[in-house]
C-alpha cells in the first residue's frame, strides 16, 4: 500500500520598498512518497569484487569496490522499472575499460549489460555521467567523489580484459 500525502503551505508577503507595495504569494508543497527503496545498484559478486581488488589494489584505507550506482534517491517509476528487470535478469556482465586515481580517491569506469533467457539486454543508464565503481577513498573523502574524479577524461587510463559479474540490488 502506498502512503502518499501532500502538504500545502501558502505564504503571502507584503513588501514595501521606496513607498511602493508589492505582494508576493508563494506556494510550497511537499509530497511524501511511499517508503519504497531509493538506492538502485549493480552489486558485484564476491568473486568479482575479489578479482577487482586483486587487479587494482586499493590506494587508500576506505575501500568500497562493491557496486555501480544506477540510481540514488530513485523515484517510484525507476523503482518499479528496476524491480521488474530484477525479476527477469539472470546475470549482469560488467567490463572495466578505464581507471583513474589522485590524492583523494580511485575508481574504475565500466560498461554493463544484462542477460534475460540467454539474450543480452541493455539496462537503463546510470544517472552518473560515467558509470563506475569506486575502489577506495582517502580519509574524509566520500565515495561520491569518484564522479568528480572521472569528469576529466584525461584522468582516465585504459584497461583491457577485466570482466566482472553483478546482480541488480534495490535497497
Amino acid at each position: 500500500m502506498t502512503s502518499n500525502f501532500f502538504c500545502d503551505i501558502r505564504l503571502d508577503v507584503k513588501i514595501i520598498k521606496a513607498g511602493r507595495e508589492f505582494e508576493l504569494s508563494l506556494r510550497l508543497g511537499y509530497e511524501q512518497m511511499s517508503k519504497k527503496p531509493r538506492f538502485i545498484s549493480i552489486k558485484l559478486t564476491e568473486e568479482s569484487r575479489a578479482n577487482l581488488l586483486q587487479a587494482i589494489p586499493p590506494l587508500y584505507e576506505n575501500v568500497f569496490a562493491d557496486h555501480v550506482t544506477l540510481r540514488y534517491k530513485a523515484n517510484e517509476i525507476d523503482v518499479n522499472i528496476f524491480q521488474a528487470l530484477k525479476e527477469k535478469i539472470t546475470k549482469i556482465d560488467l567490463r572495466v575499460f578505464g581507471y583513474a586515481s589522485n590524492e583523494k580517491g580511485q575508481a574504475v569506469c565500466v560498461v554493463y549489460v544484462g542477460e534475460i533467457d540467454g539474450k543480452q539486454i541493455f539496462l537503463p543508464p546510470t544517472n552518473n555521467k560515467v558509470p563506475h565503481i569506486t575502489i577506495s577513498c582517502a580519509d574524509g573523502v566520500k565515495p561520491v567523489y569518484s564522479n568528480e574524479l572521472l569528469e576529466d577524461a584525461d584522468n582516465i587510463l585504459r584497461i583491457d580484459d577485466l570482466h566482472l559479474e553483478g546482480n541488480l540490488e534495490i535497497e
